[in-house]
Protein backbone atom coordinates (compact mmCIF):
# COMPACT_ATOMS: atom_id res chain seq x y z
CA UNK A 1 0.00 0.00 0.00
CA UNK A 2 1.59 3.54 -0.91
CA UNK A 3 0.48 6.23 0.94
CA UNK A 4 1.79 9.71 -0.30
CA UNK A 5 2.35 12.21 2.26
CA UNK A 6 -0.57 14.52 3.37
CA UNK A 7 -0.43 17.72 5.02
CA UNK A 8 -3.97 19.79 5.32
CA UNK A 9 -4.16 23.55 7.20
CA UNK A 10 -7.73 23.00 8.99
CA UNK A 11 -8.67 26.26 9.21
CA UNK A 12 -6.92 29.68 8.37
CA UNK A 13 -7.27 31.24 11.78
CA UNK A 14 -5.67 28.46 14.16
CA UNK A 15 -2.27 27.72 13.98
CA UNK A 16 -2.74 23.73 13.25
CA UNK A 17 -0.97 22.02 10.89
CA UNK A 18 -1.45 18.41 10.05
CA UNK A 19 0.04 15.60 8.22
CA UNK A 20 0.16 11.71 7.80
CA UNK A 21 2.25 9.77 6.05
CA UNK A 22 0.56 6.60 6.37
CA UNK A 23 2.08 5.66 9.61
CA UNK A 24 2.59 8.55 11.90
CA UNK A 25 -0.02 11.90 12.49
CA UNK A 26 1.72 14.58 13.18
CA UNK A 27 0.12 18.33 14.99
CA UNK A 28 2.22 20.97 14.42
CA UNK A 29 0.98 24.10 16.25
CA UNK A 30 2.83 27.65 16.88
CA UNK A 31 4.33 26.53 20.29
CA UNK A 32 6.23 23.65 20.87
CA UNK A 33 4.56 22.06 23.29
CA UNK A 34 0.85 21.75 21.36
CA UNK A 35 3.11 19.82 18.67
CA UNK A 36 2.12 15.49 19.03
CA UNK A 37 3.00 12.65 16.81
CA UNK A 38 1.33 9.89 17.36
CA UNK A 39 1.61 6.30 15.60
CA UNK A 40 -1.77 5.09 13.47
CA UNK A 41 -2.05 2.74 16.29
CA UNK A 42 -2.64 5.02 18.67
CA UNK A 43 -4.98 6.81 17.36
CA UNK A 44 -8.43 5.48 18.50
CA UNK A 45 -10.57 8.09 16.37
CA UNK A 46 -11.04 10.81 13.95
CA UNK A 47 -14.03 12.05 12.77
CA UNK A 48 -15.04 15.89 11.35
CA UNK A 49 -17.96 16.42 13.26
CA UNK A 50 -20.82 19.19 11.82
CA UNK A 51 -23.05 20.88 14.34
CA UNK A 52 -26.36 21.74 13.82
CA UNK A 53 -25.34 26.08 12.44
CA UNK A 54 -22.65 23.86 9.77
CA UNK A 55 -19.52 24.33 11.72
CA UNK A 56 -16.91 21.48 11.32
CA UNK A 57 -14.99 20.32 13.84
CA UNK A 58 -11.79 17.76 13.63
CA UNK A 59 -11.90 15.46 16.48
CA UNK A 60 -8.78 13.07 17.39
CA UNK A 61 -9.07 10.42 19.93
CA UNK A 62 -5.82 8.46 21.59
CA UNK A 63 -5.69 6.63 25.00
CA UNK A 64 -5.83 9.32 27.59
CA UNK A 65 -5.86 11.94 25.47
CA UNK A 66 -8.78 13.73 23.11
CA UNK A 67 -8.07 16.48 21.01
CA UNK A 68 -11.28 18.47 19.77
CA UNK A 69 -9.24 21.78 18.98
CA UNK A 70 -9.56 21.83 15.23
CA UNK A 71 -11.94 24.13 13.92
CA UNK A 72 -12.34 22.98 9.90
CA UNK A 73 -13.02 26.04 7.99
CA UNK A 74 -15.72 25.14 4.86
CA UNK A 75 -12.94 25.65 1.94
CA UNK A 76 -11.18 22.83 3.80
CA UNK A 77 -13.80 20.32 4.63
CA UNK A 78 -13.22 18.55 1.81
CA UNK A 79 -9.54 18.02 1.87
CA UNK A 80 -9.92 18.08 5.97
CA UNK A 81 -12.59 14.83 5.02
CA UNK A 82 -9.64 13.19 2.56
CA UNK A 83 -7.26 13.11 5.37
CA UNK A 84 -9.27 11.80 7.63
CA UNK A 85 -10.22 8.95 5.32
CA UNK A 86 -6.53 7.96 5.25
CA UNK A 87 -6.21 7.89 8.74
CA UNK A 88 -8.91 5.79 9.44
Amino acid sequence: RCIIMMSIKPAESQPYILTFDGVVLEIFAKFHDECHRLHVTQIQSIEIITDNKGRHTLNLQSPGRVFHLYQVDEAQFGPASVFVMAVH
